[in-house]
């Protein structure tokens, strides 16, 4: 897979920070099932991998300027 379909496919990152504090609001304020709830915080597990990744990436770009 070429990074080029792989970029096309994940959200930019201001676009998935803004998914994960969405998800963090829905589970501090509870009343979901606990099957939504384990979905969400499945999902809020995956952005924070792909949040984490971009920002590293962006600190290396960083560091070779």
């Amino acid at each position: 897979m070429s990074k080029k379909k792989n970029a096309e496919e994940t959200p930019p990152l201001e676009l998935a920070m803004s998914e994960l504090e969405q998800i963090v609001r829905r589970l501090e304020q509870g009343g979901g099932s606990l099957d939504e709830d384990l979905g969400d915080y499945a999902r809020a597990t995956e952005l924070i991998k792909l949040c984490h990744g971009r920002l590293s990436e962006a600190e290396k770009t960083i560091q070779l300027l």
